[in-house]
């Protein structure tokens, strides 16, 4: 593993020496919009962390969690991400993440002040539009800066940013959320964007664009072209489908250790974070090397990695839901985390070697918007159907629960 890990890093300081795409080195944009993807994905995990306490004292049902994790947050991501691509090949892209940084962790921090449903889907909807602004320009700036088998390295290390966030979210803010309550948890995460977001701001230099021009309509053309790619069409159908299986998942995944296996909050957040910072890393490690070493065979092989690791998640889950005994959820849950992200990077690196170079920031936003709408569509879906399902099953109870006591219960109470 460690060997593993010296040789990703060579690889992106090997990089250093490219000729680069915006003002600032590299390695410096790597280290950068990796943070902003930290408190980024960190802010994207709190709610549902927090979601057991929070929906305690508001009193949320689980289709307004659903709303809220469905709807509130990944649709307006996805929407907003396709006017931050068409933005990212127009304006400055270190002023576009800083700001967009700023955004969504002014609005995170404004969480805390919510007193309601109709003021957390508020201020979840701004978070959403903030964070769509970053993903579309840091990819097209790694895309820039790093060619061939690096920046598939690039984009596993960008990827890692999904862990950390997790153990930022889990350990951190989960733990400040126990001793403090909820309302500090989402202060501090909103304080730690903000710094983010202005370092950002003060380190980060792309090239000026010689003639910067104003938005239109002509600027969304070039969206359909890239459905003319057939490789482009499966590999975003796959997308959707992996992140309806992991995203949609883990917004309720809290819950389900509350209500199903009895955790405290803080068990929760040391389970989570534990797992994700050992397992969740170890999974990004693993399958950016299997990905790298298959990359060198052909550019679609990667691919076939993926596909092993949603039929694995897929098992995983299965067994974690239905198994009755705590210890086999818990290692079914692991094996869910380990593999989870573990071919993400490999996946944003075909969609920029399968799309145009001028098109990169476009085609990560198309596949980003449609697999938040699968994000959405999924969490929304859990949350209904746990509510209306159990509204039927009680339902059915109470119209047959005459005729089966009579029938199979004891004579003496019926």
């Amino acid at each position: 593993m460690q060997g593993q890990s010296e040789v990703a890093l060579e690889s992106v300081a090997e990089s250093v020496g490219k000729p680069s795409a915006s003002d600032s080195a590299p390695a410096l944009i790597l280290i950068l919009v990796s943070l902003v993807y930290v408190v980024s994905y960190m802010d994207q995990q709190i709610f549902p962390l927090l979601l057991p306490e929070i929906s305690r004292e508001i009193k949320l049902t689980d289709t307004q969690i659903g709303q809220l994790t469905g709807l509130a947050f990944p649709v307006i991501y996805g929407i907003a991400s396709v006017s931050g691509a068409v933005a990212a090949d127009r304006v400055n892209r270190a002023k576009l993440i800083g700001y967009s940084t700023i955004l969504f962790s002014a609005m995170t921090a404004a969480c805390g002040m919510t007193t309601g449903f109709g003021s957390i889907f508020l201020t979840r909807l701004g978070i959403g539009l903030g964070e769509a602004g970053p993903t579309p320009p840091s990819l097209s700036l790694i895309a820039d800066n790093f060619e061939g088998s690096k920046r598939q390295i690039a984009n596993s290390v960008y990827a890692a940013g999904a862990v950390f966030g997790m153990l930022a979210a889990y350990i951190l803010i989960g733990n400040v959320s126990a001793a403090h309550g909820w309302r500090i948890g989402v202060y501090t995460a909103g304080a730690l964007g903000l710094i983010v977001g202005l370092a950002v701001l003060l380190s980060m230099r792309d090239r000026e664009r010689s003639s910067p021009q104003a938005m239109s309509f002509s600027d969304f053309k070039d969206f359909p072209a890239l459905f003319r790619i057939p490789i482009f069409r499966w590999i975003v159908a796959a997308g959707m489908f992996h992140t309806n299986l992991t995203e949609s998942s883990v917004q309720w995944l809290p819950l389900f250790l509350t209500r199903s296996l009895h955790m405290s909050e803080a068990e929760i957040s040391w389970f989570l974070g534990l797992n994700y910072i050992i397992l969740g890393l170890a999974g990004i490690l693993i399958g950016g090397t299997i990905a790298t070493r298959l990359r060198r065979k052909s550019v679609g092989r990667p691919q076939l990695f993926g596909c092993v690791v949603a039929i694995s998640i897929t098992v995983g889950y299965v067994i974690a839901l239905l198994s009755l005994e705590k210890n086999i959820s818990e290692v079914s849950l692991g094996v869910v985390i380990l593999l989870s992200i573990s071919n993400y990077g490999s996946l944003l690196a075909f969609i920029q070697d399968v799309t145009p170079d001028d098109g990169h920031a476009k085609a990560t936003a198309v596949a980003f918007f449609l697999m938040n709408l699968a994000w959405g569509a999924g969490s929304l879906a859990i949350g209904v159907l746990s509510d209306y399902l159990a509204c039927f099953c009680y339902y059915m109870a109470a119209r047959h629960g005459d005729r089966d006591a009579a029938r199979y219960g004891n004579k003496a109470h019926v």
